[in-house]
């Protein structure tokens, strides 16, 4: 998904991505084994474009993804996610040049550099059987090889990786990642969407890869502003998570606690999926004599 002009896919999973936590989660489960080192605290926006000027002509490389990790006020690394759709065998050139205009970009910097980590993440059907590393894209003659340095593109073959690899990816991308995974297979993996936190730019993606299942959805009722839990959340699941609100409840104390439990269920699904309050308060089913408890305590959690 690196051509001069974006895709569609490729803007909605931009948009997804430019959220610090989203990136986090990413880099977590290929770097760290899903553990969560990386907070999204941790991780400054930068601007895509890495220009650097050599002599009269400035040049400028257009990233899909690129965040600076930080601890503690120090940098640490460049990181960047490209988002690729389809087999490139030139890929790998693409990706390092790239990481060469960061390092390029740094070296006209007086701080010291930092190391440039990008990962290429593929969510094409077919199996990714380009090269990954300098020396398989080139026929490179045996007496060169000693002194041709090599560079590895971190591809990561997402429908395709083993099912342990895919659940260290948490939160939305991997809600993302394991709908696109089961869709593939032909399976339904529309369940708990009320533990989004952008569930707007979840569907928007599952919408530009699936269209046929979520065009309705995204194009209607995103437009309005607000999601229409009817669409995916049974009763059986909606009546799940009043319980579970109701059980969170109940280790505060009876009645009163039940009623805070509930009011952070309507808080989840306002907060995570723009869902207006008064649609809340009816899809949980909270009764009217509760609403005015309720809503005191959704002042709260404000």
């Amino acid at each position: 998904m690196n051509d001069s002009v974006p895709t569609k896919k490729d803007l909605a999973l931009k948009l997804l991505m430019r959220h610090r936590d989203v990136a986090a989660s990413i880099f977590n489960a290929v770097i760290y084994d899903g553990k969560p080192i990386i907070r999204a605290s941790d991780l400054c926006n930068r601007n895509p474009v890495t220009s650097y000027n050599s002599g009269t002509v400035l040049h400028g490389l257009y990233r899909d993804v690129t965040k600076i990790l930080k601890k503690e006020h120090v940098k640490l690394c460049i990181f960047s996610v490209e988002n690729q759709s389809h087999i490139d065998k030139r890929m790998v050139l693409r990706n390092a040049g790239y990481d060469g205009g960061d390092y390029r970009d740094q070296a006209e910097k007086p701080e010291d550099p930092v190391p440039v980590l990008t990962l290429v993440l593929y969510y094409g059907t077919q199996p990714w059987n380009a090269p990954a590393t300098l020396n398989e894209a080139m026929d490179i003659p045996e007496e060169l090889r000693p002194f041709v340095s090599d560079y590895r593109a971190n591809i990561i073959d997402l429908l395709h990786i083993d099912d342990s690899f895919a659940s260290k990816f948490k939160g939305d991308f991997g809600y993302v990642l394991n709908a696109l995974r089961n869709m593939e297979n032909n399976s339904d993996s529309l369940d708990n969407l009320y533990h989004l936190k952008h569930g707007r730019e979840v569907l928007q993606v599952l919408n530009e890869f699936y269209p046929q299942q979520f065009e309705y959805t995204v194009q209607s009722e995103v437009k309005e502003g607000a999601y229409s839990m009817r669409h995916f959340l049974s009763k059986e699941e909606r009546m799940k998570m009043r319980a579970e609100g109701k059980e969170e409840g109940r280790a505060e104390g009876e009645a009163d606690g039940i009623l805070k439990g509930i009011a952070r269920s309507v808080w989840n699904l306002m907060q995570c999926m723009n869902i207006p309050q008064g649609e809340a308060l009816r899809l949980l089913r909270v009764s009217e004599k509760d609403i005015p408890a309720v809503i005191e305590h959704l002042k709260l959690l404000s």
